[in-house]
């Protein structure tokens, strides 16, 4: 039973790495856009200034700091999608683990009774003293001795 407790707490923290990747990815994801968003404001202003600039150096000096924010705004719009992809993976990855976590919870449970069951069912042979009792206390005697001790 150890085993099948440890490979649930295996799906457990699978199922928890997954989801803190995907927190992760929404985070990144929110970080580019505002990136994009304080490139659009420098660009804005570039626009602006570039109304009331007096020579032609300052004028193409600042188209190419605009040529510049939108290459940027470019960059980060491909990290926005490549961030969307992997958001949409760790989502399979998530419904996947969640799905193995329930199977697995469910097989344990599933165990469990069952092992409750011999155990009941080994206890009442004890208790009537049955020759299951004999079995039983050559196969777990440290179980079988402490009831039989106890009755």
């Amino acid at each position: 039973m150890a085993v099948i407790e440890s490979k649930l707490a295996g799906t457990k923290a699978q199922l928890e790495k997954a989801r803190a990747a995907s927190k992760a990815d929404e985070t990144n994801r929110k970080k580019f856009e505002s990136v994009i968003q304080d490139l659009q404001g420098k660009i804005s202003k570039y626009r602006d200034q570039s109304l009331e600039v007096k020579t032609n150096d300052q004028y193409k000096a600042l188209l190419h700091e605009i040529q510049f924010a939108e290459q940027e705004i470019r960059l980060n719009e491909d990290r926005i999608l490549d961030v969307m992809v992997n958001v949409e993976t760790r989502d399979r990855e998530v419904k996947a683990a969640e799905a193995e976590l329930k199977a697995e919870t469910a097989e344990i449970e599933k165990e469990k009774e069952e092992a409750r069951k011999i155990t009941a069912a080994t206890r009442q042979s004890l208790a009537n003293g049955t020759p299951n009792a004999m079995v039983c206390a050559a196969v777990f005697p440290t179980i079988c001795c402490a009831t039989t001790s106890a009755s």
